[in-house]
This record gives structure tokens, sequence and C-alpha cells, in this order.
């Protein structure tokens, strides 16, 4: 409140004394003028081209109305009354509470009061962030909310959790940037134990319910790839085209969790069996309590005890939501994906017709963008079943995923930068802080330089708009430096290239990947465009580039592209061939590939990245193994003569800088054998500087190497076979290429690259020949046994370690179609996958 300081002055007052006596002379005082004050009344919340209708009374009559905000000067003091009219907007009404309100003004006082239109509002989607909470880009204020879950006690919004899909009701100011939730109401989609996680189809089900994951898909206490059968979840989901539901947040729950829940669209009810079904769960109410009224097509929550026998849940209590306000118009904020466009600018969204016009405001894209398939956020007012919206976020899918510090942040533009990349956070963004720091609340204030974060973004004409920002280290925590980066490839000048502006350098040590096939370095830049989508994992260097230790393109292939990725440490070793990985059965062939270990590292414990095709079963059929640290670090290897040297701590090789400490390991030679044109194979970890610290140094005698190619005989087991005449053995430290050593047998073809231990080679590394690969396809016209079928004349061959997609062995049945893709065995087909179509049944 400002203040005015009145000063009075005090003018011709003469004193004087004579002869012990006074004198005084009367002065009259000065006039002051009557003190007066301001008000600045502040109108908003009305659509835009509103005006409002403010009516103000005051003393000595004072009468005036506004319909936009002002100020309003020389008032006497006293007290004024505002009375709001109400506005009706296509239907709305919006109105301020209390309607009517009182300001006291005093004398050389200026005072402001802000008057905010508001109107009902209901907002459905998913937390992106708190303070209050954050729905549709819209922040609530909570302080007086009623919030409602599935907890039996009192909830708070302690209780809430981003990626949570919660429905509040309140109201809002047209532009959603005042508003106040009345309610926040949360209920499980799903909660029971899961029965099948397919990771090709990146789904998971439960309870009749089956979820799709994409990458906003948060999960907690447990990641996709290691989610098994019987563990139990909390699933929360937005539905989409086809009444499918995308999760949006998954969290672990302990396994003592007994209670079971399901909330869907009510269909099939039957009254005399006293059942209905939610999805593909078939629930029997006839012992359940019922709270309301079971109608075909309404949302119910189902409770339960007891797992389902044969897929019919028998429920304890049946609650039916409640939609008094269905037929209300209304403000709406809603989350989803478009299903079906429709004429005169509309399109569907989980079953609501959305209209939208030149004057509705698109951010993160424009009309262009609305498809079908593309998730959006509108805000607008429903009116005769269809919302107009005013506001429309595109949310479309990420062009880049980053984990790396920050460099900087500006949250006056509301923008942080990593790796030299500019991301723009706005309401939509999902924030989370996954550090030791644990802020429930963050935001861009709470983020420092060095904060290493996880992002994912979309592309909005030059920008970058995140879609998620998680801080996994707070600046100052334990970091390795490693950086892992998803993205198009926007630049390329070889040895480097850019990843939508991150500059990637490669060197000796990046192993490069095309299509799940090891390739070298002119084969990586000669085959790769601008557009194509590469994956990066490498050290942040002192420049502030990426310096690449691997890098892979995925495949334009439907199989290859259809591989699977799990991680995570081995549970048991079945069999040299078999493995328990995240509770599900790993199995190795022998073209399977193996980095930084073999298959004689396959032991309990350790940690490792499997790649492979998921059969209908669960289980992985591997076609990369790769092992991997504890303490997360990258290792590397570079191969070849000493060029430079300086000292034991400073010499290059292969043109990558080397160093040693007291921890550096060597065979089949010492610390003094360094020396420039010295052949050496080293491993270790890149330092920031780009500097490889040596690990260890393996010596190479280049006059006892040799190469020899020919055929395989005499094959005894890996540690005695021969290559033509010459006799030939493997060690644990020896590598493959296009095969493991399960593929050693007699007549392959192989390269053997080793040196000389007397008589015997000793293989540092086999190449096999690359296998043709067979496709076939067409109906079956003969099943010879449970393991043999005929296709067009030619046998095909199954195996254990055969992949089967859209059916499994059971549907291998004369006249069934199917894809084959494998090798020559036995004048036939070894299937390595087999693909079936699918059969159109005939009801007739």
């Amino acid at each position: 409140m400002k203040k005015i300081l009145a000063i009075s002055l005090l003018s011709g007052a003469v004193l004087t004394g004579c002869g012990g006596s006074d004198s005084t002379t009367d002065v009259p005082s000065p006039t002051v003028p009557d003190a007066k004050a301001n008000l600045d009344v502040i109108i908003s919340g009305l659509p835009q081209g509103m005006s409002g209708e403010v009516s103000i009374t005051g003393p000595d009559g004072y009468s005036e109305t506004l319909t936009s905000s002002q100020t309003l000067s020389d008032l006497s003091p006293g007290s004024y009354t505002l009375s709001v009219a109400n506005i009706a907007v296509d239907g709305v009404t919006f109105d301020v509470l209390p309607e009517t309100q009182t300001v006291s003004l005093s004398a050389n006082d200026s005072d402001q009061i802000a008057l905010v239109y508001q109107a009902p509002v209901t907002s459905t989607g998913s937390i992106s962030n708190f303070g209050s909470v954050y729905v549709n880009g819209i922040r609530f204020k909570t302080n007086d909310a009623v919030i409602e879950t599935d907890l039996d006690q009192g909830s708070t919004e302690d209780d809430l959790k981003v990626g949570m899909v919660v429905t509040i009701q309140g109201r809002s100011s047209a532009d959603g940037d005042d508003a106040q939730a009345l309610s926040v109401e949360y209920h499980v989609n799903a909660q029971g134990p899961v029965d099948a996680v397919s990771l090709t189809d990146s789904s998971f089900s439960l309870l009749g319910q089956v979820f799709l994951v994409d990458e906003l898909t948060l999960f907690e206490g447990v990641t996709f790839d290691a989610l098994a059968v019987g563990d139990v979840v909390e699933v929360s989901a937005i539905e989409t085209e086809a009444g499918e539901l995308v999760a949006s947040r998954v969290e672990l729950e302990d396994s003592s969790v007994t209670e079971l829940k399901v909330r869907g669209e009510l269909q099939n009810l039957d009254e005399v069996a006293q059942t209905f079904t939610v999805n593909q769960l078939t629930v029997d109410y006839s012992a359940a309590t019922v709270n309301g009224t079971l109608v075909e097509g309404e949302e119910v929550r189902i409770h339960a005890s007891a797992a389902p026998v044969d897929d019919v849940l028998v429920a304890d209590s049946v609650y039916v939501q409640e939609d008094d306000d269905a037929d209300d118009a209304g403000q709406v904020a809603l989350d989803g994906v478009i299903t079906e466009l429709l004429e005169n600018m509309q399109f569907m969204v989980a079953g609501q017709t959305v209209a939208w016009s030149q004057d509705t405001a698109f951010f993160g894209g424009d009309e262009q963008d609305i498809v079908v398939g593309m998730r959006i956020k509108a805000f607008g007012t429903v009116v005769d079943d269809v919302l107009t919206a005013r506001k429309i976020r595109i949310d479309k899918p990420g062009v880049i995923k980053l984990e790396g510090p920050i460099s900087a942040v500006d949250s006056d533009a509301s923008t942080l930068t990593v790796l030299g990349t500019v991301f723009t956070v706005d309401s939509h963004s999902r924030l989370m802080d996954k550090s030791s720091q644990g802020v429930r609340r963050m935001t861009l204030d709470d983020l420092a330089i060095g904060d290493v974060v996880d992002v994912k973004a979309f592309q909005d004409g030059d920008a970058l708009v995140t879609r998620q920002l998680k801080r996994t280290e707070a600046a100052g925590e334990d970091d390795d430096g490693l950086i892992e980066l998803e993205g198009q490839v926007t630049e390329i000048a070889a040895p480097n290239f850019q990843v939508q502006g991150v500059t990637v350098e490669t060197s000796a040590l990046t192993e490069f990947e095309l299509d799940d096939a090891e390739v070298d370095a002119d084969t990586f830049f000669a085959t790769i465009v601008s557009g194509d989508v590469i994956e990066v994992k490498g050290q942040l260097q002192e420049s502030g580039n990426v310096l690449a230790l691997e890098v892979e393109r995925g495949s334009d292939d439907d199989e290859v592209a259809a591989q699977v990725k799990l991680k995570g440490q081995v549970a048991s070793v079945t069999s040299e061939t078999e493995f328990v990985l995240n509770g599900r059965s790993v199995f190795i062939n022998d073209s399977t590939r193996f980095e930084d270990g073999s298959i004689d590292d396959l032991v309990a414990d350790a940690y490792v990245e499997v790649k492979g095709l998921e059969d209908q079963d669960g289980s992985i059929v591997a076609s990369k193994i790769e092992f991997e640290r504890e303490d997360d670090n990258e290792e590397v290897e570079v191969k070849g003569v000493i060029e430079t040297f300086v000292s034991v701590t400073e010499f290059t090789v292969n043109g990558v800088s080397v160093t040693t400490n007291d921890s550096t390991a060597y065979k089949d030679g010492a610390v003094s054998d360094l020396a420039q044109g010295v052949s050496v194979e080293v491993e270790g970890y890149v330092s920031e500087a780009g500097v490889l610290l040596a690990e260890k140094i393996d010596f190479e005698n280049e006059a006892e190497e040799m190469e020899l190619t020919g055929v395989i005989n005499g094959f005894e087991s890996a540690q005695a076979f021969f290559v033509g005449d010459q006799a030939v053995t493997t060690t644990g430290q020896t590598k493959y290429r296009n095969g493991n050593q399960l593929r050693l047998a007699n007549e392959e073809q192989v390269t053997v690259e080793g040196y000389l231990e007397g008589d015997v080679l000793i293989a540092k590394k086999i190449e096999f020949s690359e296998r043709e690969e067979v496709e076939l396809e067409g109906e079956i016209t003969q099943v010879t046994s449970d393991s043999q079928f005929v296709v067009d004349g030619t046998v095909v061959f199954i195996d254990e370690l055969t992949v089967f997609k859209k059916g499994g062995l059971e549907d291998i049945a004369v006249g069934v179609g199917v894809e084959v893709k494998g090798y020559p065995k036995d004048g036939g087909v070894l299937a390595e996958v087999v693909k079936l179509e699918k059969q159109d049944k005939d009801d007739d």
C-alpha cells in the first residue's frame, strides 16, 4: 500500500519578549485540501474479447461501473463495495467469488484489488509437477482441495505422484493461468500381479487389462525390462485409440500387497448370472457390495481379495463412478490421443469431440500436427458435448534423449542447456528428482550447473521442448562422465557427426554397429545419412563434445528392429546355452555375439545387457550379450603400435593418448618394455581429457603372430582342433566375429589370428564366414514331426531356439501361412524366426 506523507507548514509566528511581559500575534492556519485515495481495480480471467461488469459504490454517493481494469483516482476515504456481475460465454458462466467485496481506503493511500473471473472446470490428465499440482499444463492450487485416492485412510497431496492420472474438479480463468482445485481424485487402473510382459510389443497385462508402454511411462521401483510375471504393480493409464491403455505410471508394490483393484468401463452386464466384463476380465459381483447402480457403459471400480480363476474375478466391492455433472456445460481440460479426424475442424480424443478454430492457441506444434495417433492436451469449453478448444498443446514423439550434466539454467527464459543443447521447459513438462536431493516440487530454480539430468524432448520449430526431465545426480555427486544420447543425425563430417546439434567425436576407441552388425568406421560413415536415428554412449570431453565409445544405428529390417533389450544381474546359469536374467530364460546360440567377455564369463551375479528376439513364452534368444561393470565405467580398448613415446605415462597408440598408473597390469611384458614401435593392446577407461587410462596392457610378439584361413577339421573341443594341418586352441580371451565358440565345428570356414606356442596356434581372434540367410514365405503343405514342416517343398527345421511370432508351435498346421527366416541345413532351412499369419475364423 502506498502512503502519501502530508506535511503542515507553520508560518507567520512571531515570538517577542519585553519588560517581562509576553506579546503574541495570532496568525490564521493555512488551508489544507481534502485528502484523497486511489484504487487500482484489475479485472481478468474472461475469454479474450469479453468485458466484465463491476459496479462500485462508496462515500458521498459515489457510483461507477467498470468493464475492464482501471485505476480510480481522487476517491474520498471510506468503505467501497464492489459487486461483480456474472458473464455468460457460450453457455458457460464466469463469476468472481465472493461476488460482493469491500475495500476500505484511508486518506492519501493507494490500494489494489484483483477480480479474477473463473468458471467451473474439469481436468483429467497425468500430473506433471507439483506446487500445487500441474495437470494438462494448468497449475491448480490445492490448499483447500479434497484429495481422494484408493487409500483407506484420509489422503493428502503427498499421496499424489508425478505420472498419476487424476481428475480435478475446480474453478479456472479462461486462460487457465489462475485455477483452484476443489477436489482431486485418483484411482488406479489396475493393481495386482503381472501375468504377461511383452518387450517386443512394449506391453504388459494384469487382471485382464493390457497396458502399452511408451517413452513417457514412469516406472517406480522397477524398470520395464526387469518387470516380471508375478510382480505386484499399481498402474495409472490414459486411454488411447481403439480403447487401448497407455501406462502413465507403474509402481512396484511390496509382494505382501494382496488387495486387487481394477477400473474400467462396464460391459456385457448379465444381471441373472451377476457378471460383467471390464476389457478381457469377467467380474462376478454376486457376493460384492455394490455402491451405485450397475449400468452398461458406466465406469466402475472393483476391489477383490482373491486372484481370478479362469479369468473370472470374484469382487468384494464394486463402485459405480458418479457423473452428476455430465450434462452440464463447463470448462474441460483433457489429455489423450487423437483417435479420429472429423469434418469441420474436429477430432475425437478419449470419446470426446474436440473442435478448434483460427482463434485456438497452439503450443508445441500447429494444426498440421492434428493427426490420428498424436497425443494432445486440450483446454476449452464444452457445449452440446463438443469441447471448443481455446488451447491445444501438441505432445509430439521425442526426437532426442540425452543424459548428461547441465551447463546453464535460465529460469526467466524457462530453459536449460545440456551438452550445448538448449531445452525449453513449459508447464506440461514432467519434472522429477531421482537424485539424493529428492526434491518433490522440483523447478528449474532447484537445478544447478553440474547436475546430471535425463531429458526427453521433441522438436517445435527451432526449439526442443522438454517432455520429461529427470535429475539423476546432483552436482558434486560421483559422476563417471558417461553420456547417453539418442536422436537424429543432423550433420556428418567424418570422423565426427552431430545428433540434434550435439557434436560426437569418434576415434580408434569407438565401436561401430549398423543393423546389429559390427562395422569399421569407414563403413559406418559411408552408410549413415542425415535423419538416421543413432544411439551413442560416450565420455564427456573438456571441449563439451562427446567422445563416442559405442555408436549404434538401428535396422530397417523388421526382425532386427523388433529385437528387445534388457539388462541386469544374472540370477542363475542353467547350462552352457541358458541363463536367467530378470526372471526370463535367455538362450545362447552359435550366432550370439559377446562384447567385453565370453561364454566363460556368464556366471551368477554378472552384469550384462542382452539384445535379442523375444519368444511367445517371454524367453529371449540372444543376438548380443555385453558384459558391464557394476561401477558403470565403460571399458574400451585400442590395439596397435606405440607411435609416439614420451614416457610410460605419456604415449599414443593408433592416435589415442594413453597413460598408466601403479594399478596397470601387464601381460607378456613389463612397464619397462613400453617404447616407440612396440605392438600393444590396451584396455582401460577414457578421461574427460580424452586420455585412455590403461587398466591392462598386453604386449604382442609380432615375430610369432600369424593369420590362418581354412576349414576346421579334427574337432574335439574349443581347446583342440585343426585348421588344415595347424593345431589350434582358444582361451577365455579369444574374440569371435560372426559367431562364438559354440559355432566351432568340423567343416566351418574360419580365419584365425593368433600366435604360436610351440606347434599350437593360440587364437586371439576367430572370424567365421558370414552365414547365408534364407527367407521363405508360403503355406505349410505338410507337417512331418514336432520339429519339421514343409513349405513349398522346402523342409523347415525347428529347434528349442526358434522364435515364434503371432502364434506358437501348437499353431503349426497344414494350410497355415508362415514367413520363415533362418539358415541352410541339410537341404532345408533351420528356422530362426517363424511368423504365422493371422487366421480368419469362420463363425458361419
